[in-house]
C-alpha cells in the first residue's frame, strides 16, 4: 500500500513505545492488554490477515491503491524508476525483454516490474477498498 512502516518482533511494550517515539510512528498490535496512556496505538482485532488490513484501512484512512507499490517489501525504502538497460543481467533475460517498467530499491537494490504477483496484490488491494467502504 506504499505506507511507511516497521515491523518490530518484541513481546516488550516498552521497547515498541521507545521506538515508536523515537521514529515518530503508531504502534499496530494484537495485543489486548497494551499499556494505555503512553503512546498512539491501534489494537487490530481480527484474526484474518485480509480483515485485519481492512481494519487498519478504515481506522486511518488508507487508500490501498494511491501509493500502491512504491515501497521495498524488504526494507520499506521508496523505490526508484531505473531503465530498462539498468536491469539487463540483474533479471531473467525473458523479463527484461517482456517488461518496459522497473522499480528498484536504493537500500538493497531489488527489482521489481508489474509481473502476474503485481496484478494479484491489485485484485487483493481492490477488495480490501471495496470491504473498507463497505462498512
Amino acid at each position: 500500500m506504499g505506507v511507511d512502516c516497521k515491523y518490530v518482533n518484541t513481546s516488550v511494550p516498552e521497547e515498541l513505545i521507545q521506538i515508536a517515539e523515537k521514529e515518530k510512528r503508531i504502534i499496530l498490535t494484537r495485543r489486548r492488554n497494551f499499556p494505555t496512556g503512553t503512546h498512539e496505538f491501534f489494537v487490530v482485532v481480527d484474526d484474518i490477515p485480509f480483515n485485519q488490513a481492512v481494519e487498519v484501512v478504515k481506522k486511518f484512512k488508507i487508500d490501498p491503491l494511491e501509493n500502491a507499490f512504491t515501497r521495498c517489501l524488504n526494507c520499506n525504502v521508496e523505490l526508484k524508476q531505473i531503465s530498462p538497460e539498468e536491469v539487463r543481467g540483474k533479471v531473467p533475460s525473458y523479463i527484461s525483454k517482456k517488461h518496459k517498467e522497473f522499480k528498484m530499491c536504493p537500500s538493497c537494490g531489488k527489482i521489481y516490474w508489474r509481473g502476474t504477483h503485481q496484478k494479484n496484490m491489485l485484485k487483493i488491494l481492490m477488495e480490501i477498498r471495496k470491504s473498507a467502504s463497505e462498512s
